[in-house]
């Protein structure tokens, strides 16, 4: 339902493999959470975009 108002959609919570696979079949593609990386503080974002 959501992709059909066009919106960007990002799911949060997304803790392992099989949740991501349950929200990219029906077409989310943007999510974030421990999957992919763990919460940083700015001083770790800084040093990890100057890499």
């Amino acid at each position: 339902m959501i992709l059909g108002l066009e919106l960007t959609v990002i799911a949060e919570g997304v803790g392992n493999d099989s949740q991501l696979s349950e929200l990219t079949q029906p077409g989310c593609l943007n999510a974030q959470d421990y999957l992919f990386a763990p919460a940083m503080n700015l001083a770790e974002i800084t040093q990890l975009k100057g890499q």
